[in-house]
Formats: C-alpha cells, sequence, structure tokens
C-alpha cells in the first residue's frame, strides 16, 4: 500500500506542476495585455487570443484527463491490494464521498 502511496504521491505532484506552469501561463504578459484589450481588438489580435485560449483550453483538459487516469490506476491498485470485505467498505465509503460530494456542489450553485 505504500508503493501505491507514493507512486500517486509524485504523479500528483507531476500534475500540480503543470497545472501551476498553465496558471502562470495566463498571466503572462502578452495574453494578459490581449485579454485586458479585449473590447478594442482588432482581427489579427483576436485570432491571437483565440489561439492562446484554444491552446490553454487542450492543455487543461489533458491535465484533467491526467487527473482521472490517476484516479482510476490508484483505485485499480488499492482495490487489487484490500481483502473483499475491504473493498466493500472502500467502494462504500467512495461512493458516499461522491454524492456528498455532488450535493455539496448543487447548494453551492443554487
Amino acid at each position: 500500500m505504500e508503493e501505491v502511496k507514493v507512486e500517486t504521491v509524485k504523479k500528483e505532484k507531476e500534475l500540480t506542476e503543470t497545472l501551476a506552469r498553465l496558471q502562470e501561463s495566463v498571466a503572462v504578459l502578452p495574453m494578459l495585455a490581449l485579454a485586458r484589450r479585449v473590447g478594442r481588438l482588432m482581427d489579427g489580435e483576436i485570432s491571437n487570443l483565440n489561439l492562446a485560449v484554444e491552446a490553454l483550453n487542450t492543455a487543461m483538459l489533458q491535465v484533467i484527463e491526467g487527473a482521472n487516469s490517476l484516479r482510476k490506476s490508484t483505485a485499480s491498485k488499492v482495490v487489487e491490494i484490500l481483502s473483499p470485505i475491504q473493498i466493500v467498505k472502500f467502494l462504500a465509503t467512495a461512493a458516499q464521498f461522491h454524492l456528498q460530494t455532488r450535493r455539496w456542489g448543487l447548494q453551492r450553485d443554487s
């Protein structure tokens, strides 16, 4: 179990660093300057802004896919290690956590 934990923490750190670089790229002066002038952009500048936003969107989707993949692989590895009773408890707790998180999100949205 310790190996799974160490491997997961390492991959989480990589994802966090990638996300931090993406967030920093939004604050880079050329992108920030274009975003501030959104109402007054010329055609070429609009095209540049659209390309920058598209690249950022693609990179963010890759980070999200990486996080989903990490969650799936970690859960699979944990289930392989646990006894049948522990698996049932683990999956029940995971389902309960998911439902409570969803409920909290819905309450927050309304």
